[in-house]
């Protein structure tokens, strides 16, 4: 039987969608192929939107089965890197970028550019921009692929931030109509100067760079317009108090990774919250470690800074171990250091073992006095309760510092 006369059918849009899919859970769980996965998700996409008369349908589709992954940019350079599939293929063997559009934008098209070779939408109709009224919104939606512009035109009185501080260098950086409208409004509002500030600002840091993208409301992604939009648009620059915090807080901290973001933008989130946490425990170790020095300068002439596995236990900071004094610190850590050498014969050495059996040695003493003592008055009670205590830091880092107090050189003469 001839297979000459059998026309191979297109790929269904389903199956594209479970391969988009696949390859983009393949890239998150191990980026070992990386660069294979990077190159089928191109193809799905570039197969894609070869089905849909506008970008706002193939939006919809990406959107109704859960395909969006990447931002409206990194699709646009995905689809790009197929339509020039030699050499984005180079380009990935050799960038250490993770980015589709910085990859494209910044070792692709310079490529393709230096090698005078027609870039592959200039064939390409403009895309209509209307939407029926029963599609849904897609807020800050680019063209899909993104397109190059020419140089933007001078601005003359009739742009309604015409007199903004640099105004010509923003709408160099905000090519499309609907954000230079929306710059307008926020320029002639109570809050124009504000936001403009933080705009400049952001251009001067290298955050918000050249783009295409449509903001229709000031969101932070006026500031980093290749962020993901499912992070920049909660933050609106006309709210006074999410104003407040992007000036004060967030702008900062992404001047402050801005490596980080450029190179993994849609990662914004996450690095902007790892550096937060970061700078927050920094803060928390600097607070502690002023009281620490205060209450050292406070010690009395005859007592030492101790410390163990790490943690120092005096001067005592915090009743976290409850209320004790030098004397029973000290005492606690002589019994604990002892027992830790005689322990250290045996063939089992694992510190959890050490500490089972450290606590152990210590079970009938302990037992003795709560017969002994219902009333908890014996002051040996925090001792051993101090031991315990020991045994359990020394399980979670042995090997952590220590500060040892110094033995009485006689018995009973501490």
């Amino acid at each position: 039987m001839t297979t000459d006369n059998i026309i191979p059918m297109p790929t269904s849009l389903s199956a594209l969608a479970d391969r988009y899919r696949a390859a983009y859970r393949r890239i998150e769980q191990n980026r070992g192929e990386w660069i294979a996965d990077t190159l089928v998700m191109a193809e799905v996409l570039h197969e894609a939107r070869e089905r849909f008369p506008n970008d706002i349908e193939f939006s919809v589709w990406i959107v109704q089965n859960g395909l969006d992954f990447h931002n409206k940019d990194d699709r646009a350079a995905l689809i790009n890197m197929q339509r020039n599939r030699t050499i984005s293929e180079i380009v990935l063997e050799e960038t250490a970028r993770t980015s589709p559009q910085l990859i494209w934008r910044e070792e692709i098209m310079p490529r393709l550019l230096s090698a005078k070779k027609p870039l592959p939408f200039e064939s390409s109709p403009p895309e209509s921009t209307t939407t029926s009224p029963d599609s849904p919104k897609i807020e800050e939606q680019p063209s899909e692929p993104a397109q190059i512009k020419c140089e933007s035109p001078k601005l003359d009185h009739r742009s309604t931030f015409y007199e903004a501080p640099r105004s010509q260098e923003v709408a160099d950086v905000f090519t499309e109509k609907d954000t230079r409208a929306t710059l307008g409004r926020v320029w002639k509002s109570h809050a124009g100067k504000q936001i403009w500030d933080m705009i400049l600002t952001a251009i001067d840091n290298g955050l918000c760079v050249r783009t295409e993208r449509a903001f229709k409301n000031p969101t932070l992604g006026l500031l980093f317009p290749t962020g993901p939009s499912s992070f920049t648009r909660v933050y609106l620059l006309d709210n006074l108090k999410q104003r407040k915090h992007v000036r004060d807080v967030l702008l900062p901290q992404m001047i402050a990774c801005k490596d980080q973001l450029l190179a993994e933008p849609e990662r914004m989130r996450e690095i902007l919250s790892s550096h937060s946490a970061t700078q927050q425990a920094k803060v928390q170790a600097e607070v502690r470690n002023q009281q620490r020095q205060q209450a050292i300068r406070t010690m009395a002439a005859t007592e030492q800074e101790l410390m163990m596995f790490g943690v120092p236990v005096w001067p005592r900071l915090d009743d976290r171990q409850g209320a004790y004094d030098y004397d029973q610190i000290r005492a606690a850590i002589w019994t604990f250091r002892d027992l830790l050498s005689w322990n250290k014969i045996t063939n089992d050495n694992s510190p959890a073992s050490i500490g089972i059996r450290m606590r152990l040695s210590m079970k009938w003493y302990n037992e003795y006095l709560i017969r002994t003592d219902p009333r908890r008055e014996n002051p040996m009670r925090r001792i051993f309760s101090l031991l315990f205590w020991l045994s359990k830091l020394y399980e979670d880092a042995p090997e952590a510092e220590c500060k040892w107090p110094h033995y009485p050189t006689a018995e009973a003469e501490w």
